[in-house]
């Protein structure tokens, strides 16, 4: 199954994990990071799922996943060991939901590749299932090409951008400065501020004097 990159916002979906092992623990915590609160379906679960589910106010059903608990969920994340309630997902799972197959990638619509996160820059990586080494080494090198600082530059290059669209600077103008910034980034948090005010004076005052 050929899959395609995308970014997909999971605010308004129902999200279940079957599973209570560190296979279900990574997930919920990937989750929780981007403000998603799933449902656990799992007899038992780790000490580290039960912490998160105090903290995050999660819901847990402490059972083992029947047919009939799937058709509330949007989203199912198959978290289990066990074979049989694995395929008893996949051929009970809604027409309408996206499964993820932590067991066998292409048996999934949709995975959770590792992802690197600086603010408003992700940056996900996958080798569809292939060898999640190497997409770990991949992130590792990238941690050190986008440190954590990062973020305040990415917050810098939207307030520039943001700034140049409100002041309704010609497409040329704007792509040149922008280029400016990303071919030679402005890391320091004063020099962010001296260019952000240029922009500000130079554009977006100077047009509002003009009208």
């Amino acid at each position: 199954m050929t899959k395609i990159p995308m970014m997909v916002s999971l605010s308004n979906k129902k999200v279940v994990i079957i599973g209570g092992g560190q296979i279900s623990e990574r997930k919920t915590c990937r989750l929780v990071e981007y403000g998603i609160k799933p449902t656990l379906i799992s007899p038992s679960i780790t000490e580290g799922l039960r912490q998160m589910i105090q903290h995050y106010d999660l819901n847990w059903i402490k059972k083992e996943c029947s047919p009939s608990d799937l058709p509330y969920y949007d989203v199912i994340i198959i978290a289990t060991n066990c074979s049989s309630v694995n395929q008893m997902i996949l051929d009970h799972k809604p027409k309408h939901a996206w499964v993820n197959a932590t067991h066998h990638a292409s048996k999934g619509e949709i995975e959770f590749p590792i992802a690197l996160r600086r603010g408003k820059l992700q940056i996900a990586i996958s080798t569809g299932g292939s060898s999640p080494i190497l997409a770990k080494k991949i992130k590792a090198q990238l941690e050190h090409d986008f440190p954590e600082d990062y973020e305040t530059y990415i917050d810098f290059l939207h307030q520039a951008r943001s700034l140049l669209k409100q002041a309704k600077v010609g497409s040329n103008i704007r792509i040149e400065l922008l280029e400016k910034i990303v071919n030679k980034p402005i890391y320091k948090v004063e020099g962010q501020k001296n260019f952000l005010n240029m922009l500000k004076e130079q554009y977006l005052f100077h047009n509002k004097k003009k009208h």
